[in-house]
């Protein structure tokens, strides 16, 4: 999957973009969830990063 494509479905799902610390990774919040970092370097993120993202943000 591609880091466009996670943002899209974790904005679809309320959380929103706090801050863009460095270039390389995006930060998501929602209220009762830990901040997710979304690496945004890669053309696809690694299927175990995947997982463990879409496992913090209740989308597993």
């Amino acid at each position: 999957m591609k880091a466009k494509d996670l943002i899209k479905l974790l904005k679809k799902n309320g959380f929103k973009e706090k801050r863009t610390p460095a270039s390389s990774h995006r930060i998501y919040v929602k209220n009762g969830f830990p901040p997710i970092s979304v690496p945004y370097h890669t053309k696809d993120i690694p299927i175990g990063t995947l997982n463990k993202i879409l496992k913090d943000a209740g989308l597993k």
